[in-house]
């Protein structure tokens, strides 16, 4: 019987260390792989020479082109913001007040015959070759809007004809589904290059998708607009350039003053994968603006809503 024990006990204790050995020899760790990335910043603007401006009040000056490049395979949305500081002729600090500053974006539009689709067809993207855009993000009511638009058409190939256009989707709620009221075009005007157009909503028409009293052919200027959707709120102002029914490119710079009556400081446009787009900045000055030395620093920022 003594034996037995024995046995027991030296059958206990090896059993007892193996356990030990066996949770001991457990892997916790299989090794690691470790990876250096060099990371560039997606987008950047060009080396930039500032104009040397000297202005009277009531004059309207341009900056010099930039170039905002992308370098990623990505489409960004990006940004400009306005800051304007000055000082007076003894170097005083004054209020920046009575320079406005117009963003204008180049953007370059391809043109398409009408076997591709009236303009109808690009209401649901709104943006495309044949389409460029600009939005402003800042909510405002569809009863007090107003928007005064500036652009110039830099180059064009090809054969357009007439067909050149300037157009304007409203955003928001209160409209019928998909929530867009769309300027009609071609608007009736002829443009020539290297020419400033200063456009605002006056005679424009729109249509409503889904309205039965604001369609394509009963199309309602913006005071009808506003009667029959007195509830609506624009989220967003897209200002759009077309070349419908043509053959070849066009280049242009598009930029929205105001809306409602206040500069806009909110705006923004689609930085396409490795694309390249030039920009202009206008400062428009007042004509009882106090004479000094202002600076304007524009900043174009990653887009946030």
């Amino acid at each position: 019987m003594k034996m037995n024990k024995k046995k027991l006990m030296t059958f206990g204790i090896v059993g007892l260390f193996a356990m030990i050995f066996v949770t001991a020899g457990l892997l916790t760790f299989y090794g690691q792989i470790e990876q250096d990335v060099t990371v560039e910043q997606a987008i950047t603007l060009s080396e930039y020479n500032p104009a040397v401006l000297s202005v009277a009040g009531s004059e309207t000056e341009y900056s010099n082109t930039i170039d905002i490049v992308s370098h990623t395979v990505n489409d960004l949305d990006v940004m400009f913001t306005n800051v304007c500081t000055a000082i007076d002729l003894n170097n005083d600090v004054i209020n920046c007040v009575g320079v406005a500053t117009t963003n204008m974006v180049g953007l370059g539009v391809v043109g398409y015959d009408t076997g591709a689709g009236g303009y109808d067809a690009e209401i649901t993207p709104w943006e495309g070759a044949h389409y460029k855009a600009l939005d402003y993000m800042d909510d405002v009511s569809l009863s007090t809007l107003d928007i005064d638009y500036t652009f110039t058409i830099t180059e064009r190939t090809g054969v357009f004809g007439d067909t050149l256009f300037p157009y304007i989707v409203i955003v928001g709620t209160g409209f019928e589904a998909p929530g867009v009221a769309v300027q009609m075009a071609p608007d009736g005007n002829t443009y020539v290059v290297g020419t400033e157009y200063a456009k605002t909503l006056e005679g424009a028409t729109f249509h409503v998708p889904g309205s039965e009293v604001c369609t394509q052919n009963t199309p309602c200027d913006i005071a009808a607009l506003q009667l029959e959707f007195p509830f609506a709120e624009v989220e967003r102002v897209r200002l759009a350039f077309g070349a419908w029914s043509g053959v070849g490119s066009i280049n242009i710079l598009m930029g929205i003053d105001t809306i409602s009556g206040e500069e806009t400081g909110n705006m923004k446009f689609k930085m396409y994968s490795k694309d390249i787009v030039p920009t202009i900045q206008k400062y428009q000055f007042a004509e009882n603006i106090e004479a000094g030395t202002y600076t304007i620093t524009t900043e174009v920022l990653p887009f946030t809503a």
